[in-house]
């Protein structure tokens, strides 16, 4: 996620201490602690477990006694209501800008409810319609429900991921659907990924709304993948074909996008040698359908500009897994397959001698 310090202090904050580097460090240390103790962060990771355990042995007991009905909706419906409002009163009591041990440990303790609350709600509502959609909705009411009342990032991002990833595998592989699975889900990933680039790329985003721009960009990282992986998508032998060729073509017009919003302009690309080989390369790309790698550019590009590491080491995860997977299925015997990793180091090296020369790194 975007960085703390880049949201909490200003330049006019951090200008009159930029004499040296140790100044700035030590006007941060001021400004990030007071007498509470200080935690480091595997020491949040432990008491985020020990909350996990916690909440798990209180379930089980629940369980166990049959206090709760696992299958009745009411049961699951009222017990997962409790959970999430006992949730969001014990984060609204110890949020605070500076967390004790005790109050990171209400705090996970309160994530923990109400995501096992939400759980419980869906589960009920799956139970009483019994459709497809019915964890869709679920997912869908219980995120728009505690949006703006649970203001925990982590929670917003996953509630908001689920609903959407729910969409996603719905289309692709409810055999019902078949008709509208192409038009649907290219529907889908061209709103996920201009909606995700408009928020994070806006200056007038608000925070609320980051770990949504957030879901929706691994949403469409998620379709990329899936179709770099196969364009046969149903249930067993009631498979139908999508083609990915829009989804590449729309993912390299976004990075190419992106680029142009870098370095100042469209007009700028026709300046400079090497971004006009770059921008023919990624239309290369999209012809060959590699939406895969494309996509994981795309999130190197994006997290280098926005100092975002999230968003940069998944590009950088993504990249070798999607090459490899490309490689892999290409349909050509395994001589040429030799021949097209030959020609694309010779590729990579040309453009990092090139790099090198034009001392662009």
């Amino acid at each position: 996620m975007i960085d703390k310090l880049q949201t909490e202090y200003s330049v006019a904050d951090i200008l009159p201490n930029i004499k040296n580097r140790s100044n700035v460090e030590e006007f941060i240390c001021k400004n990030s602690q007071n007498d509470t103790e200080y935690m480091p962060l595997y020491t949040k990771y432990i008491v985020a477990i020990g909350a996990y355990i916690a909440v798990m042995n209180f379930l089980a007991f629940f369980g166990i006694s049959k206090i709760i009905n696992f299958n009745n909706f009411a049961s699951m419906l009222g017990w997962g209501s409790i959970f999430v409002l006992i949730g969001i009163f014990i984060y609204k009591k110890n949020n605070s800008k500076y967390k004790s041990i005790k109050q990171n440990f209400l705090i996970q303790l309160s994530f923990v409810l109400v995501g096992v609350g939400k759980i419980f709600i869906v589960w009920g509502i799956a139970i009483y319609f019994k459709n497809e959609w019915a964890i869709t909705g679920g997912l869908l009411l219980v995120t728009l429900a505690t949006y703006n009342f649970y203001p925990s990032s982590i929670d917003r991002f996953f509630s908001s991921f689920l609903t959407i990833l729910s969409i996603i595998f719905i289309i692709l592989y409810l055999y019902s659907l078949k008709e509208f699975k192409e038009p649907a889900i290219n529907i889908i990933f061209v709103i996920c990924l201009a909606g995700s680039l408009f928020l994070l790329l806006s200056n007038k985003t608000k925070q609320k709304y980051i770990p949504l721009a957030y879901s929706a960009l691994f949403s469409s990282l998620i379709i990329a993948g899936l179709f770099a992986a196969s364009r046969e998508f149903g249930f067993l032998s009631k498979t139908v074909y999508i083609s990915d060729i829009l989804i590449s073509m729309v993912t390299a017009i976004a990075l190419i996008g992106i680029i142009a919003w870098v370095i100042g302009g469209f007009d700028k690309i026709l300046k400079r040698g090497e971004l006009i080989l770059a921008t023919i390369a990624i239309v290369i790309g999209a012809c060959f359908t590699a939406s895969g790698i494309l996509f994981s550019i795309l999130l190197l590009v994006l997290g280098y500009a926005l100092h975002d590491r999230v968003i940069k080491i998944s590009g950088f995860i993504f990249l070798p897994i999607f090459i490899s997977n490309y490689y892999y299925n290409i349909d050509i015997s395994l001589l040429y397959k030799s021949g097209v990793l030959i020609a694309s180091g010779f590729v990579l090296l040309l453009g990092y001698y090139y790099m090198v020369r034009k001392k662009l790194i």
